[in-house]
């Protein structure tokens, strides 16, 4: 459920509004919006039991003011459509619209966007990072910082975070791999830290306000967080398939792999990265199957055109070709890899795939003499399988080996 499509904000009601305001508010919307979605969205937050969903899924624990001006945010041009308005610097201090006034608009930079990119910093942080430093002007942080506090932000509660995080990855501006990677792994430790008995008191906090009763199974809470879970995965899902080309997606996923390991323990990662991991494995796994059969037909073709003494050249356009197919096979088997080894499972398919090469590289040195070729394999092989200690060992005794022979041949001749 998207913020947008939440009860709450159909009705434009709040978690402290009582029965009888919402009863009031699904009687207005309904003249000026669809009947049907009014009076639904009435049905769920006047039932303490289907309301959950909806609390859940929503901004608990936010100031209702700021979760308008949130929301507002969201809104594809809201921030330069405040600034553009005249808005100056003596508006109310407690106001969004002057805050927003104090940021020059941009022809690059929608303010909005600039504000929302705000949502990525974690509880705990208190400056911009690095990047976003040296991509604004100074003059703009303390600005950008105010508005940071003014909303609440570095006070948001997990769940809250979360779901704005997701409305915002659903919205992003530009799909370059590192600026959608950054918002997945914000969303991934927004979530990491959810507490559900921290969330039932919030919820149970508004709810003595409204007048609802109180939630006294802290399951229905569990449940629904867990549902926001997988909800949150789809949306991770469709904005990596924006990402383009191919390549670009699978940056993505190595930084989350790469920065996740960073930030958790050796043996710890967010939930949400390791379920990004898993979709990414699945899609994957058939596109590493074809993969293989090209390396092993270009094995065949090798082998074949040593066999029939074909030209020095040919044999070289069928290695790079091979070198070519075992290093896309190990680039996109890199994060599913990583995340086996972190789980303690041993690297086989990078061992087989490596393996059955090198047997062609000794092949075709021992049976028909190709010194050049045959290095050229093995130490392409242990490039592309560097940390992999297993495989260049073996790797690395085989071009000793290799070279030895060779030298010894030399001397015969």
């Amino acid at each position: 459920m998207d913020l947008f499509e939440n009860p709450f904000h159909i009705l434009g009601a709040t978690p402290l509004d009582d029965i009888h305001k919402i009863g009031e508010l699904a009687e207005e919307r309904s003249l000026l919006s669809d009947v049907d979605e009014c009076m639904n969205a009435k049905s769920i937050l006047t039932n303490p039991r289907k309301r959950v969903a909806a609390e859940v899924a929503w901004l608990p624990g936010v100031n209702p003011n700021r979760a308008n001006d949130m929301l507002m945010l969201l809104e594809s041009s809201a921030g330069n459509y405040l600034c553009s308005n005249g808005l100056s610097a003596n508006s109310q201090n407690d106001s969004l619209a002057a805050a927003l006034s104090r940021l020059p608009c941009t022809d690059t930079y929608n303010v909005a966007d600039e504000v929302l990119d705000l949502f990525k910093l974690s509880n705990k942080e208190s400056k911009l990072d690095n990047k976003l430093q040296h991509e604004r002007q100074l003059y703009r942080i303390d600005n950008l910082m105010q508005i940071r506090q003014y909303l609440g932000i570095e006070k948001m509660n997990s769940i809250a975070r979360s779901n704005i995080l997701a409305a915002r990855i659903s919205r992003l501006p530009n799909h370059m791999s590192d600026y959608v990677a950054n918002w997945i792994l914000a969303i991934a430790r927004a979530f990491d830290r959810i507490n559900p008995e921290e969330l039932c008191a919030i919820i149970n906090a508004e709810r003595r306000k409204a007048g609802v009763s109180k939630i006294t199974d802290i399951s229905v809470v569990a449940t629904e967080i867990q549902r926001r879970r997988h909800y949150y995965q789809q949306i991770i899902k469709s904005v990596l398939t924006k990402i383009y080309p191919a390549k670009e997606r699978l940056n993505t996923i190595m930084k989350l792999v790469d920065d996740s390991s960073l930030t958790y323990k050796k043996n710890r990662r967010p939930i949400l990265i390791d379920d990004t991991i898993d979709v990414y494995a699945v899609k994957t796994t058939p596109i590493l199957k074809i993969e293989e059969e090209d390396i092993k037909k270009y094995d065949r073709e090798l082998r074949f055109a040593a066999d029939i003494k074909d030209s020095k050249s040919t044999l070289t356009d069928l290695m790079e070709k091979l070198i070519k197919s075992v290093k896309n096979w190990h680039n996109m088997a890199q994060p599913i890899l990583l995340q086996k080894k972190r789980l303690g499972y041993k690297d086989t398919e990078s061992y087989r795939v490596a393996m059955d090469v090198r047997q062609l590289a000794i092949y075709l040195f021992n049976v028909h003499g190709e010194l050049h070729i045959s290095q050229q394999i093995l130490m392409k092989l242990n490039e592309i399988f560097a940390e992999n200690p297993t495989i260049v060992e073996n790797i690395s005794s085989d071009l000793d080996a290799l070279n030895r022979n060779a030298e010894r041949r030399k001397q015969k001749n």
